[in-house]
């Protein structure tokens, strides 16, 4: 099966324009219609209004009709999938669906750190975990959070293997499943503060 990438994000939010002007700050480009785009990959993350916040759509590309089939299948019993840019979708067992964060790649972690550093000059409040160096793999990490109350993340420096290297899976216990190296993260990473919102919000609508 041949997963090209994650092409989009749709996200759910309460409070569309104040999430757009922060998404807007993180570096996205808005295109229109709750659109934004990346630099290398158009248009990425779409926001629109919704009760609470939530995942509406995850949209993955694939080589041909057969391959989003097996892609459909995997990501409804799969915890992750590869993609081209290196970035993965990655589904845990929660109380309640909700978008934990996304993840957004750039160069180095110079554009790491300057890009956390500028979000966070006049908000200090959006800073929730780093900076950081995650074990699996080994990339560089900052995590904010937007006015709806999803993490976004600041990446760079992926591990990347390729078809023909040998990599052998580990399973990853305690705190090195989630960093090498940096703070610890916080309590509201592990369990967001709105979580029981969320789950009483998930029974009325």
């Amino acid at each position: 099966m041949a997963l090209h990438r994650l092409t989009s994000v749709t996200m759910g939010v309460p409070n569309v324009a104040e999430t757009a002007a922060y998404y807007t700050d993180f570096g996205l480009t808005p295109d229109g219609d709750g659109w934004f785009t990346t630099r290398d990959a158009g248009r990425q993350l779409h926001l629109v209004h919704a009760p609470t916040r939530r995942l509406i759509e995850l949209r993955v590309g694939a080589d041909d009709p057969d391959d989003l089939a097996a892609a459909a299948s995997r990501l409804e019993r799969v915890g992750a999938a590869c993609e081209r840019h290196g970035t993965a979708v990655l589904v845990l067992k929660a109380p309640v669906t909700y978008l934990h964060h996304t993840s957004w790649q750039v160069d180095d972690v110079d554009d790491v750190g300057r890009g956390a550093t500028a979000m966070l000059e006049d908000h200090p409040e959006r800073h929730i975990w780093g900076l950081g160096r995650h074990h699996a793999g080994s990339n560089f990490f900052w995590y904010l959070k937007d006015p709806a109350g999803t993490f976004s993340e600041y990446y760079s420096d992926m591990d990347c293997v390729a078809d023909d290297q040998l990599w052998t899976p580990e399973v990853l216990e305690g705190a090195k499943g989630l960093f090498n190296w940096g703070p610890p993260p916080p309590p509201s990473f592990l369990h967001p503060e709105d979580l029981a919102a969320l789950m009483s919000g998930s029974h009325s609508d």
